[in-house]
């Protein structure tokens, strides 16, 4: 269990499982389950080691890693294509292409992320937030307006009581 990774990547194979498998994937949708990726991994590790390093933040529709919305905000709450390589600014201001490195999630970890996909793929968003919006960890950290950090502590509590 090679981690944690960058959010972004995690984000990429989710966003290419979901589109290869023919699943909904919108940004808020990726977010919930970037949250629930985590949950599982923090779960499995008994806390010490988490799917990736950014932080998930709390936001009004449920928690949000604001790296992975930037990323993908464009698409508001339309679907989100698959792309092996995106467009990024470099140090002098030019667009150069960035090239996903598909093999950098070892295949156990997909295994794990591909599980909790898996397991809220028939879900709807607004299911999904629905949800969310019920559990600890998001209701004791959102203020409105405030950009409060859902802890590792309280994700860990919550779940490894749940389930």
């Amino acid at each position: 269990m090679k981690t944690p990774y960058n959010a972004l990547d995690v984000a990429h194979y989710i966003i290419k499982y979901s589109n290869e498998h023919n699943y909904e994937i919108s940004n808020l949708k990726l977010q919930e389950l970037l949250y629930f990726v985590q949950a599982l991994f923090l779960v499995i590790s008994n806390g010490t080691i988490p799917c990736f390093k950014e932080e998930i933040k709390a936001w009004s529709f449920g928690p949000v890693v604001p790296e992975v919305y930037n990323e993908y905000k464009i698409y508001g709450s339309l679907e989100i294509p698959y792309s092996k390589t995106k467009h990024v600014l470099n140090k002098s201001f030019e667009l150069e292409k960035y090239v996903y490195d598909e093999n950098i999630i070892s295949e156990d970890n997909k295994s794990n992320i591909n599980k909790v996909i898996e397991h809220f793929k028939d879900k709807s968003t607004y299911e999904l937030v629905n949800l969310i919006h019920n559990q600890d960890p998001w209701k004791n950290a959102f203020i409105p307006y405030c950009n409060q950090t859902i802890s590792h502590k309280s994700m860990i509590k919550f779940f490894l009581a749940k389930y």
